[in-house]
């Protein structure tokens, strides 16, 4: 009852422990601090002029974006593609882009970026995200169906791409080669770091200057993800710490019910010359290895749990947290080995002749 308490707990740390590490840790080093919606073309250059002339503002990056409703896939009308996890896709306009060369950092899975003097309006080409790619079973040379502004344009693809979702850069599950798209009205979208200091008078300037673009504080993003993670997380270690009350609580009657065989043993270890000393450490030892064997074998299970549902279910990241791991085989040992003790300390003040002569 107790290891169960604990796996729980060692489950629900190791997942909000790798959620925390992600968000606090490892994405503020490659997010952008603000992400900058519905910038006219005809103000990019001057919104660029303005932000480069702040202090420590750097990597601006920019990228048009349209938005368009997937209406069929190759061939198949998306009313009739069959349930999934990735019907998000189908489902309302999805942002896209275009582009002649492929973003930074593209890893191309399949097939080949088109060439970067394509201009082909009568055979577009897209380059889909490899999870949608997978999940809809499409290979190069299938095609997708796109409703932009009341026009369904039907596109090639060309490749796919791994998109990681989570560094919080410009991804589009759709990238589209140039010649037909990019002649539809579109705005641009546009990111840069910054400092932490920075960001309030970056948020005033824009406001300001650019009444009509939108400016969205990743760090304030990033920080109300981790209070709802927070705030979840210690609801459910509540949850756990009950459940491991309720297994101390039931090592409790254990160690009472079998009181009456330690007051025994105890009586007979000391008549054959047996010290305190050494029935405590016989005891401690016996209790001492169940609880670690307790706590091991949660932490085990319960590391198994976290990663099944953070790499498994969620598509995240997992590593291995110590704390996660020392500190349920800690309550575990502790535990065992008080709820022994106190078994052990009361049959040892049991006097050992009134027990003699009854036996």
């Amino acid at each position: 009852s107790l290891g169960l308490g604990l796996t729980l707990l060692v489950t629900i740390s190791g997942i909000e422990g790798n959620l925390d590490n992600e968000i606090n840790e490892n994405l503020p080093e490659s997010a952008p601090a603000f992400f900058f919606l519905d910038i006219r073309p005809d103000q990019i250059d001057q919104f660029r002029s303005e932000l480069l002339a702040q202090k420590d503002v750097s990597d601006i990056e920019q990228t048009p974006m349209l938005r368009g409703r997937v209406t069929a896939i190759d061939g198949v009308d998306a009313n009739d593609v069959g349930p999934g996890d990735d019907r998000w896709f189908l489902r309302g306009d999805r942002g896209l882009t275009f582009a002649a060369t492929p973003p930074p950092e593209t890893k191309l899975v399949r097939g080949e970026w088109w060439p970067a003097d394509y201009d082909d309006a009568s055979k577009p080409l897209v380059s889909i995200s490899a999870d949608i790619g997978n999940a809809f079973a499409l290979e190069p040379g299938d095609t997708i169906t796109v409703n932009i502004l009341g026009r369904d344009i039907t596109a090639e693809i060309a490749n796919w791409r791994e998109v990681e979702w989570q560094s919080l850069r410009m991804n589009f599950a759709m990238v589209f080669s140039p010649g037909l798209i990019d002649k539809a009205p579109y705005s641009l979208i546009a990111t840069a770091h910054m400092p932490r200091e920075m960001e309030e008078k970056v948020d005033r300037l824009i406001g300001l200057d650019f009444p009509n673009v939108s400016a969205i504080r990743v760090r304030e993003a990033l920080e109300a993800a981790n209070a709802i993670l927070a705030g979840i997380g210690t609801a459910l270690n509540a949850t756990s710490m009950i459940a491991i009350v309720a297994g101390v609580l039931v090592l409790a009657g254990a160690v009472a019910a079998g009181r009456r065989k330690r007051i025994y043993d105890a009586v007979v270890l000391k008549t054959l010359g047996a010290t305190r000393a050494n029935i405590l450490y016989a005891y401690a030892l016996e209790y001492g290895i169940l609880g670690l064997a307790t706590g091991v074998i949660a932490a085990i299970v319960g590391s198994v749990a976290a990663w099944s549902v953070l790499v498994l279910v969620m598509g995240a990241n997992w590593v291995l947290l110590p704390m996660t791991i020392l500190g349920p085989i800690g309550i575990g040992l502790f535990a065992t080995l008080a709820a022994g003790f106190v078994g052990t300390w009361q049959a040892l003040r049991v006097p050992a002749a009134p027990l003699l002569r009854n036996e």
